[in-house]
């Protein structure tokens, strides 16, 4: 296997410094390898025992743009949430033919319905702080019929861990560690009451 230690700088000049300021985002470790995943299974949530959180809900309160409105669809599932994902998307990225070796819209999605289940249980909105690990079980494009996200915080609700499956069980993704920073100001209740109303406590966390 291979190990790259990645780093993701970003560079601005401002108004009277003489050089550029650089700020480090994230830092990661990759690690590749020639033999490909083995092949691992999970369970595929429950359909929605009551009604579902509707796209055009979630992304009124979602500042994401077409190709990245990724869920179709949110419930409660256990102490978490879980989501149905878009298979009707514009091109992530152009020309729409090259291949890609990571799935970015598989993490958003997991991204997106940990931040579901926070407006819901929290009444807060979040984005994303750090991660322990992303594993990739299969090359994107794999997998049989729809695709769901489950995303579960950890007993402390300090993280989460979220997973990607499709229609048979077989595991396309798992995100470890999930943790996030809230966003200062809080929610407009009025665009969050669909989503506090499916994914709300309800008497839980």
């Amino acid at each position: 296997a291979i190990v790259a230690d990645c780093v993701l700088l970003g560079e601005r000049a401002l108004p009277g410094q003489p050089t550029p300021t650089v700020t480090e985002h994230f830092r990661a470790r990759v690690r590749l390898s020639k033999e490909a995943a083995a092949q691992q299974r999970a369970g595929v949530p429950s359909a929605p025992s009551s009604a579902a959180v509707p796209s055009d809900a979630i992304y009124r309160v979602y500042f994401h743009g077409p190709a990245y409105q990724v869920i179709d669809r949110a419930w409660k599932e256990g102490p978490g949430a879980a989501a149905l994902v878009r298979d009707d998307l514009p091109p992530n990225h152009a020309p729409a033919a090259l291949p890609l070796l990571a799935a970015p819209r598989f993490i958003e999605a997991c991204f997106q319905t940990a931040g579901l289940h926070e407006m819901g249980a929290h009444g807060r909105m979040a984005l994303p702080q750090a991660i322990d690990a992303v594993v990739f079980s299969a090359p994107p494009g794999e997998g049989t019929g729809w695709r769901f996200v489950v995303a579960t915080p950890d007993p402390e609700g300090r993280s989460f861990g979220a997973s990607v499956v499709d229609a048979s069980g077989r595991l396309l993704l798992r995100l470890r560690g999930y943790r996030t920073v809230a966003l200062p100001g809080g929610l407009d209740e009025t665009l969050a009451e669909p989503i506090a109303r499916v994914l709300g406590r309800k008497g839980d966390a």
